[in-house]
């Protein structure tokens, strides 16, 4: 979530035009660090591909990231929030845009994708109710059973660390002069 929102915010927030005016990918494939052999087809695409291109950058790092985070949405926006991720990384790495840190990207979205989900890809002799069924037969024995004090102190103990290591990241990604890679000491 927060490698994909900082990434969206600092074009935003730069004063390069490039990112406002939907032309940053112009030029981009001939400049890029690691180019790889599709990268000349990426880059002869017309300038209305590259437009597309950066406004769905602009969806997928601005927008799309919130469908991993917020609680309580529908399993089926989950899944569509990590495959958006996924593909996206794809793409990016089919361009040969630093595809190391996008393979690394792409990991955490695989957590979006439930077993219910996952075992539609390698059984997909079962129907999407049957993989339903089977999940939560696995789950069953395990929903409506008190959670362990022990795991709920730990639990609220990994939240109230996170939150607190997370505020000087959160100020970064807020300020109008957000700087890229900033360690911050806690």
């Amino acid at each position: 979530f927060r490698i994909m929102l900082g990434a969206g915010l600092i074009k935003i927030k730069s004063n390069d035009k490039k990112w406002r005016d939907l032309t940053a990918m112009d030029g981009f494939y001939e400049t890029q660090p690691v180019p790889n052999p599709f990268s000349k087809y990426f880059h002869a695409a017309g300038k209305t591909w590259h437009k597309f291109e950066v406004l769905s950058n602009h969806f997928v790092e601005l927008i799309a990231p919130w469908l991993l985070i917020i609680p309580n949405l529908p399993r089926e926006v989950r899944i569509t929030g990590g495959l958006i991720q996924i593909i996206f990384q794809g793409v990016l790495i089919s361009s040969g845009n630093l595809s190391f840190l996008n393979w690394l990207t792409a990991v955490p979205a695989l957590w979006c994708l439930d077993d219910a989900f996952l075992m539609r890809l390698f059984y997909p002799f079962k129907t999407s109710a049957e993989a339903m069924l089977a999940y939560s037969t696995a789950i069953g024995p395990s929903v409506g059973r008190p959670i362990p004090l022990a795991r709920s102190i730990v639990s609220i103990a990994f939240a109230a660390l996170i939150g607190k290591l997370s505020i000087p990241v959160i100020q970064n990604l807020m300020a109008w002069r957000q700087m890229m890679n900033l360690r911050s000491t806690v």
